[in-house]
C-alpha cells in the first residue's frame, strides 16, 4: 500500500508540473497574437510603409493590417473589438465622444490630409460653388465626405436644405458622378482621380485646403492602452521610422503606397502635398472635435439636445509622451 501511495503522489506531481508547462506555453502563444491594425488604406499610408519595410518586426512586434474600406466602419470594427486598433478620421472620433459603449482612446495622430474635394458634372452649368443649390449632391455620413462638405457648403452661404443629400460609400459615389446619377459628390482620392479620368473633362472641382484639414488618428481602446502598451508604444516607434522613411526617401515611399492602395504613382507625386506624415498629438484637435460635436447636434435631429461630448477624455497623450515628447504639443 504505501508503495502504490507514493507512486500515485508522484504521478499527481508529474502530472501537476505537465500541466503547468502546457498552460505556460499556451499563455506565452497567445501572448503572441499579431496586433490587429484596421482602417482606410488611404490614411494609413504610414502603416502601409512600415509593414512594407519591416519595421514592426525592427520594433519586436507582430502586426497585422486589416484594410477596410473607410473610417467609420473602422469605427465599428473597434466597437466590436475587431481590432486592436483601428485609423480613424476625427470625424469619427467626434461621433464615437456620443457613444457610451466604446471606451475609445486617441494615441496619436499619424496623417492630417486635405485630398477631400466636392466635385461636380462642368457639363450640367456647374462652374462655380453658387451652382451647387437645388443640386444632388453624394456623400458619406460620419467621415471626411461629410466634414468637408458641410464646412464648404457654409463656408459659400449654401444651405443643406437647398441642396439633395444622398449617402453612399465612396465607390459607388464615384460611379453616381460618372454615370450621371448624381450632380456632385464630397469625395477623397484616389476616388478623385478615377472620377475625373472616366468623365473625359466634364467634371470640375472644388478644392479648397482651407475649408478642412483632416486628421488620420491611432486609435485603441482604454482597457488595450493598458494590456498592450509595450506593443503600442513598438507601433509608435516603427510609425516613426516609416515618417522618416517617407521624408527621406519619397521616390520608394510612394512606390510601395500606388502599390498597396493601389492608384497611380503618377497620381500620388500630384496629390503628395494634401498629405503630411507624421506622428504627432497636437492639442488643436480638441478644437477640430468641438466644432465636429457642435454641427452634429445642430444638424442631426437624432443628436439634437445633447451634450458636447468632453473629447479631452477620449485622448491619451502618455505612450507617445514616453517615447519623445517632443511630439506632443500642448497643455495635456
Amino acid at each position: 500500500m504505501p508503495k502504490v501511495f507514493y507512486r500515485t503522489i508522484v504521478f499527481l506531481l508529474i502530472a501537476l508540473l505537465l500541466g503547468v508547462a502546457a498552460w505556460s506555453l499556451f499563455t506565452q502563444r497567445g501572448s503572441s497574437r499579431p496586433l490587429i491594425v484596421g482602417g482606410p488604406k488611404n490614411i494609413s499610408m504610414l502603416v502601409l510603409i512600415a509593414e512594407d519595410q519591416g519595421f514592426f518586426q525592427a520594433e519586436g512586434i507582430e502586426v497585422e493590417f486589416r484594410p477596410i474600406q473607410t473610417g467609420k466602419l473602422t469605427m465599428d470594427s473597434l466597437g466590436i473589438n475587431e481590432l486592436d486598433v483601428g485609423v480613424l478620421v476625427d470625424t469619427n472620433i467626434a461621433y464615437l465622444g456620443f457613444r457610451s459603449d466604446v471606451k475609445a482612446r486617441v494615441i496619436a495622430s499619424i496623417a492630417s490630409k486635405t485630398d477631400d474635394a466636392l466635385i461636380a458634372r462642368s457639363d450640367r452649368g456647374i462652374q462655380v460653388p453658387a451652382d451647387l443649390e437645388g443640386r444632388t449632391i453624394a456623400y458619406l455620413p460620419a467621415t471626411t465626405s461629410d466634414s468637408f462638405l458641410w464646412r464648404f457648403l457654409r463656408k459659400h452661404g449654401i444651405s443643406t436644405q437647398s441642396v439633395t443629400l444622398l449617402s453612399m460609400p465612396p465607390p459607388a459615389m464615384q460611379a453616381a458622378v460618372v454615370k450621371g446619377d448624381v450632380d456632385a459628390a464630397s469625395i477623397w482620392q484616389p476616388f478623385r482621380l478615377n472620377a475625373e479620368t472616366a468623365t473625359d473633362g466634364k467634371l470640375i472641382q472644388f478644392v479648397d485646403p482651407e475649408v478642412y484639414v483632416a486628421q488620420a488618428l491611432l486609435c485603441s481602446t482604454d482597457r488595450k492602452v493598458r494590456e498592450k502598451s509595450a506593443e503600442l508604444q513598438g507601433l509608435l516607434r516603427a510609425l516613426m521610422r516609416a515618417e522618416e522613411f517617407a521624408r527621406s526617401q519619397q521616390t520608394a515611399a510612394r512606390r510601395i503606397l500606388a502599390d498597396a492602395i493601389p492608384m497611380e504613382e503618377s497620381a500620388l507625386i500630384a496629390s503628395w502635398g494634401d498629405y503630411d506624415l507624421r506622428v504627432e498629438l497636437n492639442r488643436s484637435i480638441l478644437q477640430l472635435l468641438s466644432e465636429e460635436s457642435q454641427h452634429i447636434v445642430t444638424a442631426l435631429p437624432e443628436y439634437s439636445g445633447r451634450q458636447i461630448p468632453n473629447y479631452e477624455s477620449l485622448i491619451d497623450p502618455a505612450l507617445l509622451r514616453g517615447i519623445d515628447a517632443s511630439r506632443v504639443t500642448g497643455d495635456w
